[in-house]
């Protein structure tokens, strides 16, 4: 026998596919660490050269890292440093995203270490330049964390190329903690050339809610549909067994219909589906139904023998209107 759904379970369907439709289309910040990288891609940032950048978390030695932060203040206890001195190559940090917002976050050293601790950076995205630089004297106490060196909001929906690069013309510092960045499925995606696979993988959000939308509408007519035919089905069945009181329709559905024995001996239960009698003498008075329940919750319904002819054909139409008494 199969089971059909009831109406909590098609709520608890509706609640469930809108959800997912709505959290498919939402927009999203991704995190891309110094050391861990992408949280979505696992794309890590890249170093030039790698061999003058130091991750700041494994350097334990003073001696040789005169600048160390907390590392539980850290985003996930991690942080590449490197130092850059006066008119020696500049030093870079890149990375890559498809997204519409990002922002850029360093650690800024206390005043009082024994280290070079101005930041000059010249910050490029897509070919656009930037510049951020903190002087020594707007330096505190403290460690800083979490600051923002660049945010960049209203972008196109499109591959993005971030690099920070340290000014050639200064001695100057960076500890590059992480970046966000915002991906919008909603937001119309530019692609071209080499692009169109990456492109493809981000709109990935947006074509999956688009088919759970489409799932979640067929879902429910469906489930409506099977719904509604089981219930015009079991109302047939109670109409044939007899459990449905055609003359009373706020009584008990369980309502078995009686009549009294027939002129031959017979006793007839029916229900309005199977409705054979007819009066005697169309003519004449109505008969009477009486309804009648008894302690134990029973109901049952007795009509006038006299006034049921047993042997004509019963007429065509609809039964005779009766009346209920009791």
């Amino acid at each position: 026998m199969t089971v059909m759904p009831s109406l909590p379970l098609l709520h608890y369907l509706v609640l469930f596919f809108s959800f997912c439709a709505l959290v498919a289309g939402a927009p999203e910040t991704r995190t891309i660490d110094d050391y861990n990288g992408d949280s979505s891609t696992k794309a890590k940032p890249t170093y030039i050269p790698s061999s003058q950048w130091n991750p700041g978390q494994l350097c334990t030695n003073y001696a040789n890292c005169h600048l160390q932060p907390n590392v539980s203040l850290a985003h996930d206890g991690t942080w590449h440093d490197t130092t850059h001195l006066e008119g020696s190559p500049a030093l870079s940090m890149q990375f890559s995203f498809i997204g519409v917002e990002l922002s850029v976050f360093c650690i800024l050293p206390n005043k009082t270490a024994s280290a070079v601790k101005n930041y000059d950076l010249i910050l490029t995205l897509d070919n656009a330049n930037y510049t951020y630089v903190h002087e020594e004297s707007q330096l505190t106490d403290n460690y800083q964390y979490n600051v923002s060196v660049f945010t960049a909001k209203n972008l196109a929906n499109t591959n993005h190329t971030f690099t920070m690069t340290t000014s050639v013309n200064s001695e100057n510092v960076v500890l590059f903690d992480y970046a966000t960045y915002v991906v919008d499925p909603e937001a119309p995606v530019e692609s071209s050339g080499s692009e169109d696979s990456t492109d493809s993988k981000t709109n990935l959000p947006a074509i999956l809610g688009g088919v759970l939308g489409s799932l979640l509408f067929i879902c429910l007519a469906v489930l409506l549909a099977m719904y509604s035919r089981k219930r015009r089905a079991e109302y047939r069945s109670a109409m044939e067994a007899g459990q449905v009181d055609p003359y009373n329709p706020s009584s008990n559905r369980n309502l078995p219909l009686s009549l009294p024995t027939s002129p031959t001996g017979e006793t007839t239960s029916f229900g309005y589906a199977s409705y054979s009698m007819h009066t005697r003498n169309p003519s004449g008075p109505t008969p009477t139904v009486t309804s009648t329940l008894d302690s134990s919750g029973s109901r049952s319904v007795a009509v006038d023998p006299a006034a049921i002819d047993w042997d004509s054909k019963a007429p065509s139409g609809p039964p005779p209107a009766y009346t209920a008494q009791g």
